[in-house]
């Protein structure tokens, strides 16, 4: 149960990757973003955990320079957002540390 808790999570990465990424281009400019994730620990549990993500565009070329915010949540009432930035750490791989506040 709490791994599928966990797997909206990573939806929530892509979507906040990719709107970052194409606000970032002019009206009428489309773009195509392939978004790769990891985890460290696996499954995630509460506690600190690494999460890993790989950005590629159309052309499978790393797209770097990306600002990638995290926010991880749970749906329990009474849960409090988990925030963290993602910094690049090799062209197109992005880290994030965040600690989670429930398995």
């Amino acid at each position: 149960m709490a791994a599928s808790g966990y797997g909206w999570i990573f939806l929530t990465f892509a979507c906040l990757a990719a709107v970052t990424l194409t606000s970032c281009h002019r009206a009428g400019d489309t773009a195509e973003i392939s978004v790769q994730q990891e985890i460290t620990p696996l499954p995630a549990k509460a506690g600190p955990a690494i999460l890993l993500l790989t950005l590629t565009g159309a052309d499978a070329k790393p797209i770097t320079h990306a600002s990638i915010t995290l926010e991880a949540n749970m749906t329990h009432p009474g849960m409090s957002p988990v925030f963290g930035d993602a910094k690049e750490v090799e062209p197109g791989r992005y880290q994030a540390r965040l600690n989670f506040t429930m398995g």
